[in-house]
């Protein structure tokens, strides 16, 4: 195993540990169960997620790589939906099932588009781009909450991790898709 895979199978393993953790607390978390059974399921989807794209760097043949990564990219997306909707939930903020279905319906034609030649790159872009747009869905709760609910001075503190979060994932969108018309 490479120095990445040895990091993705640690990450795997803490998300696997988390969301162990997150099941116990759900038991005991009261009002907020539901919170914690969505963090619960973000971090059991992260894990397999990780361990997808392990696998994918173990591939032998292309069309196996590209089919592993492109189902990581798939569960990656549904363990932000789960996040997400664990944090709108925790803040009492509303969400709409019909985004998420959207979010997954746009990464699974990427992933398509991801297993013709060349189509990585598009693939890893649309991903990229689609979790931005999920980090800003959990930073518009995250604000909405501190302003609303909590009455922060400064309520866009605690969305700043999630906008930062999204502009990551917008860069790499942008540069893999750049580099793939060059």
């Amino acid at each position: 195993m490479s120095a990445s895979d040895v990091a993705f199978a640690m990450t795997a393993a803490m998300q696997a540990v988390l969301a162990v953790v997150w099941l116990l607390g759900a038991r005991v978390a009261g009002v907020q169960r539901t919170a914690a059974l969505y963090w619960a399921a973000f971090a059991l989807a992260s894990a397999i997620s990780f361990v997808l794209l392990i696998l994918a760097r173990q591939g032998s043949t292309p069309s196996q790589i590209e089919g592993l990564r492109a189902c990581g990219n798939i569960i990656g997306v549904v363990a932000f939906i789960a996040l997400q909707r664990g944090v709108a939930r925790f803040v009492d903020q509303p969400t709409q099932a019909r985004w998420d279905l959207l979010a997954i319906a746009i990464v699974v034609g990427a992933s398509a588009i991801g297993l013709m030649p060349d189509g990585g790159r598009l693939r890893v872009g649309i991903f990229s781009a689609t979790v931005g747009w999920i980090f800003l869905a959990m930073a518009r709760s995250l604000h909405a909450h501190a302003r609303d609910r909590l009455h922060l001075r400064r309520p866009w503190l605690l969305a700043a991790p999630c906008w930062c979060a999204a502009a990551a994932a917008w860069y790499r969108a942008l540069t893999a898709v750049l580099s793939s018309a060059q």
